[in-house]
């Protein structure tokens, strides 16, 4: 009650930092109810210090349970359950860790090592693969990458080799480009060439993902708004030249409207590149609906090509 009180406070007076809700949470925390910890991010946080209180009271093996079997419920709100898979990452994906709270509300993890990490980072993708929601499936598999900071423990690798084998299973089964990206990108960066050819894609020097920022694109009449994430295989040096493509789903005309040069970013492999760019419409384009993506060009062949969305033009 206490905390939804002060919550509609602060809603009034957005600038304030309250100091009573802060001390409230981090004493809620201590009491290792990851459940309490579920209420007070229903009723919202105020400030910074509080959500480092929310992801400590959260930050053991039964907080993570609670965690997963949340964002696994289809009755819950669905917002709810989008702010629990972003914050994932944030609890932990090394099972065994354990959130210590000193009584000046510093945080350490203490850990047990066990074989597989509990399969934990595998329950993950097997989670977000059965998600009808997509964007609790992106914030799930992007929250699977901070494992890059925690290399070569045992247990983690363990668990990233089956969580591999899931995630391939799910590329094949998934029609969303974004979630074939962010698997792509995944295992190009982590596992390395073998299992990146598990994927069966075809050599290409670069991974690439068109989607369209409507938000953009209304500001200016005449033009789309498009951004581009890439996760380059090979250095970038092949590439002479990148043309965004607006291809007719009608089999009518394709518009290739070039990328300006200025703006091509040199890139290395391994590196992840995103930027978004607009992109006048060209004048007298024939009213339909289009496949919009990125072709990247190596003299006049075709290197490589990205991920499509489709819009009315």
């Amino acid at each position: 009650m206490l905390l939804r009180e002060r919550r509609q406070t602060l809603s009034t007076f957005p600038s304030l930092q309250d100091a009573i809700v802060e001390t409230a949470t981090w004493r809620l925390a201590r009491l290792r109810n990851p459940k309490l910890m579920l209420q007070v991010l229903s009723i919202g946080w105020s400030s910074r210090r509080q959500y480092g209180a929310v992801i400590a009271g959260l930050g053991t093996p039964e907080g993570r349970e609670v965690v997963l079997q949340r964002i696994g419920d289809a009755s819950a709100p669905i917002a709810e359950r989008r702010e629990l898979a972003r914050l994932t990452a944030s609890v932990g994906l090394i099972y065994h860790w354990y959130a210590e709270i000193d009584s000046d509300n510093n945080v350490r993890f203490k850990s047990s090592i066990d074989r597989d990490n509990s399969s934990y980072i595998t329950r993950i993708v097997r989670l977000s693969a059965t998600l009808a929601d997509e964007e609790i499936a992106l914030a799930l598999l992007s929250g699977i990458r901070s494992t890059v900071f925690s290399p070569g423990l045992p247990q983690v690798e363990v668990d990233l080799e089956k969580a591999t084998t899931e995630l391939i299973k799910f590329h094949r089964a998934t029609r969303s480009a974004r979630v074939r990206f962010a698997i792509e990108s995944f295992i190009s960066q982590r596992r390395g060439a073998n299992d990146f050819a598990r994927l069966q894609i075809r050599s290409k020097p670069v991974l690439s993902l068109a989607t369209l920022d409507t938000v953009e694109t209304s500001k200016v009449p005449g033009t789309i708004f498009v951004n581009r994430e890439e996760t380059w295989l090979q250095d970038r040096d092949p590439i002479t030249s990148v043309v965004l493509v607006l291809e007719a789903i009608d089999g009518g005309p394709t518009y290739v409207v070039p990328v300006v040069s200025d703006k091509l970013q040199k890139a290395e492999a391994g590196r992840g590149v995103n930027r978004g760019d607009r992109f006048q419409v060209p004048p007298g384009i024939r009213h339909g609906k289009y496949r919009v993506f990125f072709r990247y060009m190596d003299g006049n062949v075709v290197a490589a090509e990205s991920y499509s969305f489709e819009t009315l033009l």
